[in-house]
């Protein structure tokens, strides 16, 4: 997970950059071709394991042209997503990525805060 760790700097503040390798882990477990298949069908794929509605729908609204198993697209992805909505498309698998984590993140915190 530590190759991603480049990467995640250029799209994360400092402080959700362990979140985002909690997350990725916990989803892919680092394996940008991971690929698995849900009860209703639809797909979920690539690194951040974005599912097939999920990315059908940022695709038209971000005028996205890559598919998910680009890692540098699907994270640019992901943080747009984290940051402008929430780490909710996630949270199925919060079980896994919060084990251990210390603090909250400034995206975690949004979630909790209303």
């Amino acid at each position: 997970m530590q190759e991603y760790i480049p990467l995640f700097s250029e799209y994360f503040e400092h402080d959700d950059i362990e979140t985002a390798l909690r997350v990725t882990y916990c989803e892919s477990r680092g394996n940008p071709n991971a690929v698995n298949k849900n009860k209703d069908n639809s797909y979920d794929k690539g690194l951040w394991q974005f599912n097939d509605h999920t990315w059908n729908w940022l695709k038209e609204k971000l005028k996205i042209k890559q598919d998910r198993f680009d890692i540098e697209t699907s994270t640019a992805v992901a943080s747009w997503l984290i940051y402008n909505d929430t780490i909710n498309h996630w949270w199925p698998s919060a079980f896994c990525w919060k084990i251990n984590l210390k603090t909250y993140t400034s995206f975690e915190l949004e979630r909790f805060i209303d």
